[in-house]
């Protein structure tokens, strides 16, 4: 290993230690605060929601008949959202079209030994 990469504030392993652990905990208070919102959202999404005719749905209902709507009116954002709520985000793939030759995994190998 070269000690020379090394930040020097980071090689002290109890303050390594210690950032570490400072940052385990605010991720877990970021997901308790998302988890929350999820949860206060899910809540007010089911609340009861009177359209101009006077018909009673829930807010949820009406935020679904709002996006159909911008989509049907043209709007591609609205129809995307659609799209991809039901058929899940895509995914990206990638194609090798040509397989890694054996002497590439040869130096790779070389190259670790030596790191050792």
């Amino acid at each position: 290993m070269n000690n020379e990469n090394l930040n020097p504030l980071i090689a002290n392993s109890e303050r390594a230690k210690r950032i570490a652990t400072m940052g385990g905990v605010a991720s877990g208070e970021a997901r308790r605060q998302k988890k929350l919102m999820r949860e206060r959202l899910e809540v007010a999404l089911e609340m009861p929601h009177f359209d101009l005719d006077g018909n009673e749905t829930t807010k949820g209902e009406a935020v679904v008949a709002s996006l159909i709507q911008k989509a049907i009116d043209g709007d591609t954002s609205a129809a995307r959202l659609i799209v991809q709520t039901l058929d899940g985000l895509p995914t990206a793939t990638v194609a090798v079209e040509q397989p890694i030759p054996d002497e590439v995994y040869a130096r790779v190998a070389a190259a670790l030994e030596c790191d050792e």
